[in-house]
């Protein structure tokens, strides 16, 4: 199984790679990175606004990642209907591999692409903070507040706070994708929810409710590295729900996508 599902992963390593999508989700969420951390320069120059390059590192990291879903979701609900419409699926299940090999392979390579997208998106968020303003210790009033070590494991922390949501967003995409058959469709649904989720707080009768929705639980990441850089020591106090919640929406997802994926007749 394994040996079958490492070469399933490999097929779609090379199918990613060769994806003019992807490429241009990177280029375009990168080079929008780059402009919000020039625009933040250029905002604390202009009006003599106190910040550092941490500041600019948190604000083009939030916009970023806030880009980064859609082209996850994107991305996971192109993943099944897509083949479908091509009808690339019937030629893949032809060949002597299992199906949930194929569904593990596809969805193992697309936590690959999350993880590429959110380093993309910290890379240029980094070299923002660094060219413009730079980095250092955080001083207030004359004092070290935080030095650049314990910067900077708190800040590799938030790295990894984001990647569970970012994931439960990519379950939400394959999920649609195994539902919706046409990638249009799909792809379209996955952004009408997205949107749902950014604004539920503002729905009355389901605000309450959007503190269990990824989105907010990538903000919860994203206050952390904001408030990092603001010099405040984080409690890690909603660390468990973030995980948690995020991890629920992972399995609840991904496991109905799988026999969903199991049973649907591929007519060749």
């Amino acid at each position: 199984m394994l040996t079958r599902t490492s070469r399933v992963m490999r097929a779609e390593l090379i199918k990613l790679f060769r994806l003019r999508l992807f490429y241009f989700g990177l280029v375009a969420i990168a080079i929008a990175s780059l402009i919000i951390g020039v625009g933040c320069w250029v905002a604390l120059r202009q009006y003599q606004f106190e910040g550092n390059g941490y500041s600019i590192l948190a604000i083009t990291v939030k916009i970023g990642t806030q880009m980064g879903t859609f082209f996850i979701v994107a991305l996971g609900a192109l993943c099944f209907s897509g083949e479908m419409n091509q009808r690339t699926m019937n030629l893949m299940l032809a060949h002597p591999v299992r199906r949930i090999e194929v569904f593990i392979g596809k969805t193992l390579v697309l936590f690959v692409a999350v993880i590429m997208i959110n380093t993309a998106v910290w890379a240029v968020a980094l070299v923002s903070g660094w060219l413009n303003v730079g980095y250092g210790d955080i001083v207030i009033n004359g004092y070290v507040v935080l030095d650049c070590p314990q910067i900077a494991r708190s800040l590799a922390l938030g790295f990894v706070l984001l990647m569970p949501p970012l994931i439960a967003f990519l379950s939400i995409g394959l999920f649609i994708s195994n539902v919706v058959e046409n990638a249009g469709a799909a792809v379209t649904v996955g952004v009408l929810l997205l949107l749902f989720f950014e604004l539920s707080p503002l729905i009355p009768g389901v605000g309450r409710l959007s503190i269990y929705f990824p989105s907010e639980q990538v903000g919860t990441a994203i206050d952390f590295i904001t408030k990092t850089a603001g010099g405040e020591v984080v409690s890690l106090s909603g660390v468990g729900r973030l995980v948690g919640s995020s991890a629920c929406y992972t399995v609840v997802l991904l496991v109905p996508s799988a026999i969903i994926f199991w049973r649907r007749d591929y007519a060749l």
